[in-house]
């Protein structure tokens, strides 16, 4: 078995949005998982998502093997992260600069941005990266994890303790985000890294699911179904049940296989160059 990583991905207009904004796209021989929310004026939402999306596949692919980012402002060094991770988060950097610098070519693309979560299979482990509120949530045991925190102003006012749960679910600024791709010269991005077993789910997911749809009634799809592809149909009907209000897009990936039977990142790099990726 190469990569461990059984993906399935399906991305809706939902019920309300005349355009899909979203884009997402999966590598399953290097383990890459990135999703895109995108935002602006004449389909400009669509042009910001999908420039992100695969300009930070393209980027990666170059710097794993060069071990260098050409962006002015690298993430900040940290002992505690894999080099790799730090590696992802320049690329999601990269692709912000191609998007802002695609804005400010064409004055009808200006103040398009989009948010970006991108998740990188590191034999153990997951390293994620992300602007915005597209999520990364791990599923183990029944338990649902967030694994990645919004950049929005619900999210600040949350943390700060001024709104509680059930106000910020009702809030009209839901919309605002704090941080996107593509709206700045430079971005900051999150990194982390998750811990993965066999069995585990990783879902990344646009906030069109996530608005419709509670967290318990996503662990209750987890907890009912076992295949990616049934998890992804039902998790955007279920969302498009609810009323669909904005495009949806999930790309879940199962872990699957005996550790000793993975191949290592090394040898996995080595085949993505035999196919193209899997994309909407």
């Amino acid at each position: 078995m190469g990569c461990p990583l059984n993906i399935a991905g399906k991305t809706d207009v939902g019920k309300n949005r005349k355009n899909n904004e979203d884009y997402f796209l999966f590598e399953s021989e290097l383990g890459l998982m990135i999703v895109a929310d995108g935002m602006g004026g004449h389909n400009s939402g669509e042009v910001a998502s999908k420039l992100a999306a695969t300009i930070c596949l393209e980027q990666l692919k170059k710097s794993l093997r060069t071990g260098h980012v050409p962006v002015f402002f690298h993430v900040p060094p940290n002992p505690n992260l894999d080099s790799r991770s730090l590696l992802l988060g320049d690329c999601v950097k990269f692709s912000n600069s191609a998007v802002y610098e695609a804005a400010q070519g064409n004055p009808e693309h200006k103040n398009m941005g989009t948010t970006l979560v991108a998740a990188l299979w590191l034999d153990n482990k997951i390293a994620v990266a992300h602007v915005g509120d597209s999520r990364l949530y791990r599923f183990r045991n029944n338990d649902l994890i967030q694994c990645t925190m919004d950049h929005s102003f619900i999210q600040e006012q949350l943390n700060k303790g001024l709104i509680n749960p059930e106000e910020a679910e009702k809030s009209e600024m839901q919309n605002l985000l704090t941080r996107s791709i593509g709206i700045e010269q430079d971005v900051t991005v999150d990194i982390s890294e998750i811990d993965i077993q066999p069995g585990d789910y990783i879902l990344l997911c646009s906030d069109g699911l996530t608005k419709m749809l509670s967290h318990e009634e996503i662990c209750a799809v987890f907890s009912e179904e076992e295949n990616p592809d049934r998890i992804v149909d039902k998790l955007i009907g279920l969302a498009n049940e609810r009323g669909g209000r904005d495009n949806i897009t999930a790309l879940v990936a199962k872990v699957e296989g005996n550790p000793a039977g993975w191949k290592s990142f090394k040898d996995r790099f080595k085949l993505l160059f035999k196919k193209k990726p899997e994309k909407n």
